[in-house]
């Protein structure tokens, strides 16, 4: 009698299993071709199938044409963060992913140079949010974020 019940209970576990492995396989299928999981697969294809330019740009003939200098990280902090003030000023939660990616480039570099213009760029997104008339809660939400970023801006410099 007591083998059958051990049978019965590993038939019923296994089942259970089988289930499990079968929800998750529909979940995986599902999530492979959603969109923004295949422009993402496209994305990353492209970005590591590029090859980094060299500054010097040659004709057919093989003169040397332009010289294109290399952008660094402050330039580019300064393109990002002017193009997110220009457009986003007026969608809270534009602003609240800049204010979380200042961070994060801050993190992954901690340089003081692109620290000083992080802190001087945040200022800026509060400025200028602040000018477009927002309400009272999203400004006091932005307000109390860009406070936490700066803070960790500057704890983060200092433990490093």
């Amino acid at each position: 009698m007591f083998v059958p019940h051990l049978a019965v209970n590993l038939a019923v576990l296994l089942a259970v299993l089988s289930i499990g492995v079968l929800v998750w396989f529909i979940n995986h299928i599902a999530d492979s071709i959603q969109i923004f999981t295949l422009s993402r697969q496209v994305r990353l294809a492209t970005v590591t199938a590029l090859t980094v330019p060299s500054p010097y740009r040659y004709d057919d003939a093989g003169r040397l044409r332009v010289i294109a200098p290399r952008t660094g990280l402050p330039e580019l902090l300064d393109r990002v963060f002017d193009a997110v003030r220009l457009y986003a000023t007026e969608h809270p939660m534009v602003l609240h992913r800049a204010l979380a990616l200042a961070e994060q480039v801050h993190r992954a570099g901690g340089e003081v140079d692109a620290r000083d213009r992080l802190t001087a760029h945040i200022e800026q997104l509060v400025e200028a949010f602040e000018r477009t008339s927002p309400q009272g809660c999203d400004r006091t939400d932005l307000r109390r974020h860009a406070a936490t970023v700066h803070a960790a801006l500057h704890r983060v410099d200092s433990v490093g």
